[in-house]
């Protein structure tokens, strides 16, 4: 997230896909939080393997989390400008990429695909904890001006 709140610093906003796919996107300590109650949960089932679908207490598009970023920059969000690259495009990226170096073409990838999970499978993730968003992306920015 901290990529993207440097990446709405400026007025154009680059998304993969319409950018009106929807995440909910958890805090590192929420999420530590979420384990731990699981782990601890599970603790007698220790040969049993648990996936778990998690995400923060908000559902948001990623629109509306460029606007927030942008917000947090004290920056009108009205006046930015997305600009949507089809995901089949990015598809493409990963290969060519893949050819010199794996793991980014593993992270491209995963943005690829996070950017068409539906609405109806983004509502079966678990809500957990209570950082928002907005809070954290203005923890950053104040901490970017600290600096």
């Amino acid at each position: 997230m901290k990529d993207l709140l440097y990446q709405s610093k400026g007025t154009t906003i680059w998304t993969i896909g319409s950018g009106k796919n929807i995440l909910n996107p958890i805090h590192g300590e929420d999420l530590a939080s979420y384990c731990v109650d699981k782990l601890e949960a599970n603790a007698k089932d220790s040969q049993v393997e648990h996936y778990y679908n998690v995400g923060g207490p908000e559902f948001l598009t990623m629109r509306e989390i460029h606007r927030l970023a942008s917000k947090a920059w004290h920056k009108e969000p009205k006046r930015l400008k997305f600009i949507s690259v089809p995901s089949w495009l990015v598809r493409v990226l990963a290969r060519l990429v893949k050819l010199f170096n794996g793991n980014l073409a593993s992270v491209i990838n995963m943005f690829s695909v996070m950017s068409t999970v539906s609405t109806e499978e983004m509502m079966t993730v678990d809500s957990y904890g209570s950082h928002k968003i907005e809070g954290f992306f203005i923890e950053e920015v104040a901490k970017d001006h600290a600096a």
